[in-house]
């Protein structure tokens, strides 16, 4: 069904779109959506249709975020040379101004870190993005995002009381925030933990 859909969504965007400003945005979301549903190749597709028409109607926002998704897709596929590469091009446009911003090169930076098995130092970074977060008021989700990689710095330490706390700290804070959708994983590794205790 989702694969219709976002099938659907491509054709009305080729057939309608094409010459519209907002069709970087459009693609990247398309490209969202199969990264979630794990379509790697379709997804980094899709990020590359979208870089490629914020080359053609400049928007420097929507190109960082695209940037920021390609890193994190390369880092997920563990190609972390593309991962460098694409951060460096993030960098290049990134808003410095812009919280937001600020927060997901950081964030990005870290998990290329962790792609390279630092784990310890990432442990601090994202502390205190957690605390940027709130600091800033960040969507929710963002103050999330950090306690996830943190229990996932834990889990490859072997630290399992600290993975199993920040599980907890990442599922408790998303619950109360509202944002438990984002985090199915965290869900799904806070049961197992859990159960195996």
């Amino acid at each position: 069904e989702m694969q219709r859909s976002l099938v659907g969504s491509e054709m009305c965007i080729r057939d309608r779109c094409e010459k519209q400003p907002h069709v970087a945005k459009l693609y990247n979301l398309i490209g969202n959506a199969y990264t979630y549903f794990l379509d790697y190749e379709k997804g980094m597709n899709y990020y590359k249709k979208a870089l490629s028409f914020c080359r053609k109607y400049p928007d420097r926002e929507t190109e960082y975020k695209i940037l920021c998704n390609m890193t994190n897709l390369c880092v997920q596929q563990h190609n972390l040379k593309e991962a460098n590469r694409y951060y460096k091009m993030s960098e290049r446009v990134r808003d410095r101004k812009n919280d937001l911003a600020t927060y997901m090169s950081s964030y990005t930076q870290g998990r290329i870190e962790m792609g390279r098995g630092i784990y310890a130092k990432q442990i601090a970074r994202y502390r205190h993005l957690a605390d940027y977060a709130e600091k800033h008021k960040l969507p929710s989700k963002f103050t999330c995002y950090a306690f996830e990689q943190m229990y996932l710095c834990f889990r490859e330490m072997h630290q399992n009381d600290s993975v199993v706390k920040y599980l907890h700290v990442c599922y408790e804070t998303a619950k109360h925030k509202g944002v438990l959708f984002h985090f199915t994983g965290a869900i799904r590794s806070c049961l197992l933990y859990t159960s195996d205790a």
